[in-house]
């Protein structure tokens, strides 16, 4: 491959910087050389348990099938990401933190640094997307306006209600199963800890909008968890952190319509599949893939993927094949298919899968999506949805300072505050502009005529038709 020697040296130049990433990234440049991308190696030294990353251009297995052309990969310089300096990050709960509890009711918010051991030295799926979230909002007042409280880990019987009892001990005992993208740190139970506070955390949120405590809630936990499925690992998610926040609001407050919007770029294979035969949960997600065949992480996603038996019409995949869609593909998608179906749902909680990775600058995610367009998406569906409660769960987002920019007008939506001034569109869209609507707008036709049956609400596009 021609950008073998390119990637190679972005590997040795991870090592460089960072010595303890040394092993792993020559073991990674050895990996595109040989072409075996399921040979694993271990750092003794440091107790980490690694797993090849897969190439971005060679093929990879997702769910043990082979997949070929899924382009990912975790591994990138960490030049590549626009890093703050390592902070003393304040006002931080949990271990070793402190508690705000002055404002009742309004947005909460949940932090905690038992994250922080969870480390991949070098992984994009760093400690410093939570950190820097939580500096930003402290920075910008955001976190004062709201009520901190402390994280907690999950129980064992909350971790039980969507993932097998294999998984949860495997986690526990520090011998996972995962994908090859998906590090474990096993010294001092770094990893299996911070999981299960990040899965805790979420459903302590969920407990305050559901008993009323609050109406909204932004958790600012990792490990991510949309991509974990009920057996193992994946996609640098321990516990699907969500999905048991959501099964948690069905089964201990009694929720009957639950949402899950997830806007991360990735598809969320594991809500997918374990709400993928309940009617009780309606799963939306806009991300990058393909209408019949995905060549994107994790390679699932297509549109025809409704759901089954009592869950048929309960999933709603829009997946965008256009590279740099940006700001207006995405007002499409909401205005076309998700608020309409939102609507006609009439949902009793709402959790967003907050994933930040679609953002403009993100090393992963490839589609140009603005932070206020977060923001903005996130007031559209409190609209939409105006008496339920809200809960945003952190997924991905792997450039630092705009994945703290987009946490940011999440929060401030949540808070209830106007949307920025924009400065007037320009009414003559570039050339690639034009070709990602008119590309974006043959996918979301086949979406609306797929999901039509299920939700008549949906809308065929006219940006075409009206912008020639």
């Amino acid at each position: 491959n021609t950008r073998q020697p390119d990637a190679i040296f972005t590997m040795l130049m991870v090592g460089r910087r960072q010595p303890r990433t040394l092993v792993p990234a020559l073991a990674v440049s050895m990996y595109w050389l040989s072409c075996h991308p399921h040979q694993s190696i271990a750092s003794l030294d440091s107790g980490l348990a690694w797993s090849m990353p897969p190439s971005p251009f060679l093929s990879t297995a997702v769910n043990g099938k082979s997949n070929s052309r899924v382009m990912h990969s975790p591994w990138r310089a960490r030049s590549t990401l626009r890093l703050r300096p390592r902070m003393s990050v304040p006002l931080s709960s949990g271990s070793g933190g402190s508690m705000m509890d002055q404002k009742a009711g309004g947005t909460v918010l949940v932090f905690d640094k038992r994250h922080g051991p969870h480390n991949g030295w070098g992984h994009v799926e760093c400690p410093e997307r939570a950190d820097g979230i939580w500096q930003l909002l402290n920075d910008e007042g955001l976190v004062e306006r709201c009520r901190v409280i402390d994280g907690r880990p999950a129980t064992d019987p909350e971790l039980l209600a969507v993932h097998t009892a294999e998984h949860v001990a495997a986690v526990s005992a520090g011998n996972p199963t995962a994908d090859t993208s998906t590090y474990f740190q096993k010294k001092n139970d770094a990893s299996a800890t911070a999981a299960r506070v990040a899965a805790g955390s979420v459903v302590e949120v969920t407990e305050q909008v559901c008993t009323g405590q609050a109406k909204s809630g932004f958790c600012v936990v990792r490990p991510p968890g949309h991509h974990a499925e009920r057996t193992h690992m994946m996609g640098f998610c321990v516990f699907n952190n969500v999905a048991v926040a959501a099964q948690q609001a069905k089964e201990r407050w009694g929720k009957q319509r639950v949402l899950i919007y997830d806007w991360d770029v990735h598809h969320g294979n594991g809500i997918q599949n374990i709400f993928y035969e309940d009617d009780q949960v309606l799963y939306i997600s806009v991300h990058r893939g393909g209408v019949e065949k995905s060549y994107f992480y994790p390679g699932g996603g297509t549109a025809d993927k409704v759901g089954s038996g009592a869950g048929r019409g309960f999933t709603v995949n829009v997946p965008l094949e256009a590279a740099d869609s940006g700001d207006a593909v995405y007002r499409m998608a909401m205005d076309q298919i998700v608020l309409p179906v939102t609507k006609d749902f009439d949902p009793d909680i709402v959790f967003i899968a907050a994933g930040f990775d679609a953002a403009l600058g993100d090393p992963l995610g490839g589609m140009a999506v603005s932070p206020g367009m977060f923001g903005s998406m996130t007031r559209d569906l409190m609209l939409a949805a105006p008496n339920a409660p809200f809960v945003l769960s952190l997924e991905g987002g792997y450039n630092v300072e705009v994945t703290a920019e987009c946490a940011k007008e999440c929060v401030s939506a949540l808070l209830g505050d106007p949307a920025p001034v924009q400065p007037p569109a320009d009414p003559k869209v570039s050339a690639w502009e034009h070709g990602a609507i008119m590309h974006a707008e043959k996918t979301l036709d086949k979406v609306a005529e797929v999901q039509r049956a299920f939700w008549p609400a949906v809308k065929r596009s006219n940006w075409v038709r009206s912008n020639p």
